[in-house]
């Protein structure tokens, strides 16, 4: 994928100032990329330099093959990238234990950290939290902006009022197909925070904890305590869904798999 090319095309007839074109690609990327979850289980990992592998990835934004990102791979070899390329504006990279990107536009300073939740909201069609400007109420600006480059955003209630079911194993089910419909369901970070936002919401009584295998896949085995059944989050094919399981066989992953 040429990023370059295809977020040129989409802006081209676009009347947006330089400033919302820098939402519309914050935005565009989150859609795009996610968040490579194997970063937060480095320690389970057998590879010893996985993470230089993944902290020291390079993204050619004309060749684009590769969707998981870490902060530092994401912030310098993406987003900075792509915005100084496709507007007259300039950002600065701001290293350190998390990496993200400042940029001045008109008096104030924005920062733009999609990498702590915001490539998987934007895919959940949820209010960013990473684009940020340093006075009070930035929030009222990027609303504005969002209704503008036409982002269309939902509250939690949007979600909460689709999901069915007279006890907990039904309303996780309803939740299974919530996100079978979402853009949520291909990457495990992006998964896992969808089932998490509205489990909490409406299964409270509910625990899950992330397993991992050798082979990198990723389980997020789920207990129903009031109703004493099982799930597990995990991929199939190409997509991550929510699938009922049996006592026996959510024990025995929990015994065959890590986690931390």
């Amino acid at each position: 994928m040429n990023l370059v090319e295809l977020l040129s095309q989409e802006l081209k007839d676009k009347h947006f100032t330089e400033f919302e074109k820098v939402r519309y690609i914050y935005i565009r990327c989150c859609q795009i990329f996610s968040f490579d979850t194997k970063w937060h289980y480095l320690s389970l990992f057998k590879d010893r330099d996985l993470k230089n592998k993944l902290a020291n990835k390079r993204f050619d934004i004309e060749n684009i093959d590769e969707y998981l990102v870490v902060c530092h791979t994401f912030s310098k070899y993406i987003l900075k990238p792509l915005i100084e390329e496709l507007t007259n504006l300039k950002v600065d990279l701001e290293e350190g234990e998390h990496t993200i990107l400042t940029l001045s536009y008109g008096p104030h300073i924005w920062e733009l950290d999609a990498t702590l939740g915001d490539l998987t909201r934007v895919k959940a069609k949820l209010k960013t939290n990473g684009f940020t400007g340093d006075f009070p109420n930035s929030d009222i600006v990027v609303d504005d902006i969002d209704k503008t480059i036409g982002y269309i955003r939902h509250n939690k209630d949007y979600f909460i009022n689709r999901i069915n079911g007279n006890n907990d194993t039904e309303k996780t089910e309803s939740i299974g197909r919530l996100l079978a419909s979402s853009d949520c369901k291909y990457h495990y970070a992006d998964a896992s925070f969808y089932y998490s936002f509205l489990a909490f919401a409406v299964v409270p009584s509910q625990h899950d904890l992330t397993y991992i295998g050798d082979d990198y896949k990723f389980n997020k085995l789920i207990k129903l305590e009031n109703d004493d059944t099982y799930f597990n989050l995990y991929r199939k094919k190409t997509v991550y869904s929510l699938n009922q399981i049996d006592k026996e066989e959510y024990n025995t992953l929990k015994r065959t798999l890590k986690h931390e």
